[in-house]
């Protein structure tokens, strides 16, 4: 599994429509193959510093969508408009602490 962890900036008066526009992204991000999940949360020190986490099933998953609808789904939401920055961090996640279905 893979993890995309994003870390957004934004102001109060901007927060809603941020999130808003993360619904669609999330939305698009169902559509695509390899996808797993989304997070979405607010630091409780500062409302302004928003966290999204997406899960993969592997780096290729990713990438694929990252060279394919990324851009796409970006001008589509005027994403750019809602954040003053964004820091973007990758994890592998280790193959014997991934989660296992319930049997």
């Amino acid at each position: 599994m893979f993890v995309k962890l994003i870390r957004v900036h934004t102001t109060p008066e901007r927060r809603a429509g941020f999130l808003a526009r993360q619904r669609q992204w999330n939305a698009a991000l169902g559509r695509c193959p390899g996808f797993v999940d989304a997070v979405v949360g607010s630091s409780t020190e500062d409302p302004g510093v928003i966290f999204v986490i997406t899960t993969w099933e592997d780096r290729v998953a990713l990438d694929r969508f990252m060279a394919g609808r990324h851009d796409a789904v970006e001008a589509e939401t005027d994403m750019r408009s809602w954040y003053d920055r964004i820091e973007v961090h990758h994890l592998e996640v280790a193959p014997d602490l991934e989660r296992r279905p319930r049997e």
